[in-house]
C-alpha cells in the first residue's frame, strides 16, 4: 500500500479535518471519509493522531455473511452538464462581472447520480465500488442487515464499506 493511494479514501471534507488524511493507532494505519474506512498494517511514515476516530472497534463488530466475492461489475457513469450554469462553467454576478461557477468549479459538468449496485439483498454505491477496485485483488462480503457495513478484504489490508438503503 502506498500513501497516495490510502489519501483516496480520505475525506474531502474541511469540517472533517481529523479525517483529511491517513493516521495511525495501535498496528494499524487507517484512512477514511465516515463511509469507506481502510486499515492496512501501520506505515512508519503516518503518526498518530490526536483526536482521531476510534477505528479499530468498527473491526471487531460481526454482522457480516463472511463469505468474500469478486465486486460486482460497475456501469460506467458519464458526468453530467451543470444545471446551475447550464454547462457554461460560469455565470454572471449582479454586478455583472462574470465568475466560474462554484458548484461545479467552472468545468461545465458534475458527476453523474450515484447508482445503487445490488450485492446479495443489500445495495454499495458504485462510486465507493470503483474506488475499491483499485485495490489489489479486493472481495467483498455482503453484510447480515442493510444497517450494517460490507466487509473488504485486499491484499495488505481490510475494510468497511457503509450500504446504501435501497430507496
Amino acid at each position: 500500500m502506498n500513501l497516495d493511494l490510502l489519501q483516496k479514501f480520505c475525506s474531502v471534507d474541511e469540517s472533517r479535518k481529523v479525517i483529511m488524511s491517513p493516521w495511525s493507532f495501535g498496528a494499524w494505519t487507517y484512512a477514511t471519509d465516515a463511509r469507506v474506512l481502510i486499515r492496512v498494517p501501520r506505515m512508519a511514515e503516518v503518526p498518530e493522531r490526536e483526536g482521531a476516530p476510534k477505528a479499530d472497534i468498527i473491526f471487531t463488530a460481526t454482522g457480516c455473511t463472511e463469505v468474500f466475492q469478486e465486486l460486482p461489475a460497475v456501469p460506467e457513469i458519464k458526468d453530467e452538464k451543470c444545471s446551475k450554469c447550464d454547462g457554461e462553467g460560469a455565470h454572471e454576478c449582479l454586478c455583472g462581472n462574470v465568475h466560474d461557477c462554484e458548484y461545479c468549479e467552472g468545468s461545465g459538468k458534475v458527476p453523474g447520480s450515484s447508482i445503487r449496485i445490488k450485492i446479495g439483498k443489500c445495495f454499495a454505491s458504485h462510486i465507493y465500488l470503483n474506488l475499491l477496485k483499485e485495490l489489489p485483488n479486493v472481495t467483498i462480503a455482503e453484510p447480515l442487515k442493510e444497517t450494517q457495513p460490507f466487509w473488504f478484504k485486499f491484499d495488505g489490508g481490510e475494510g468497511r464499506l457503509a450500504g446504501m438503503r435501497n430507496e
